[in-house]
Parts: C-alpha cells; sequence; structure tokens
C-alpha cells in the first residue's frame, strides 16, 4: 500500500484507475486529492486531473444503474455532459479489501 507523509500524517493512497478497473495504471503526474471518510480518516485518491469546483444537483441513475460499484448518483454538467458521482465510502472499503 502507498502512502503519502502529509504534515506528520501518515495518509493511505487509492489507485483510483486500477480500484475502478478503468484505463492505464496511474503516472507520476497525476493528483493525489485527500478526502475524509464518515470516521474521519483521511485517504489520498489519485486523479488525472481537477477541472474545476461546482455545485451541482445529485440525481439518481435509476434502477438500471443502481448495482455501479463504487457510483452513487450522477448529474447533468454543462454541455449535458453526463458525470458520475463516486461513493467515497464504497471506493475506501473496495480499496482496503482489495489492497488497491
Amino acid at each position: 500500500i502507498d502512502i503519502i507523509n502529509l504534515r506528520e500524517e501518515i495518509i493511505p493512497v487509492i489507485n483510483t484507475k486500477q480500484l475502478l478497473m478503468i484505463g492505464e495504471d496511474q503516472t507520476a503526474t497525476d493528483i493525489a486529492v485527500i478526502v475524509e471518510n464518515n470516521d474521519r480518516k483521511k485517504f489520498a485518491f489519485l486523479v488525472d486531473e481537477i477541472i474545476s469546483k461546482k455545485e451541482i444537483v445529485i440525481k439518481s441513475l435509476g434502477s438500471k444503474f443502481k448495482n455501479l460499484k463504487g457510483i452513487s448518483s450522477g448529474t447533468v454538467l454543462s454541455g449535458g455532459e453526463i458525470g458520475l458521482v463516486l461513493d467515497i465510502e464504497e471506493l475506501i472499503d473496495k480499496s482496503q479489501k482489495d489492497g488497491v
């Protein structure tokens, strides 16, 4: 398991691409986004980029997509694109089980 030492705090790193089984493996240019789970434990998710900070309206994905692991809901982005909202708690649990 990879870790980041941030201000004397050890934070586990979660390889998002590997965990979600998408795209190529992470690269040195990826960004670590620090998030806290419900237990106030911190984790670093590796992401390709941060596009912007937005307030969004979250929508249910419906019954066809309810079994998507690690995805909690969706949103309609500017230009009509669909964005998926990650279920951070589920991804953290999965990463700890899978050792990602």
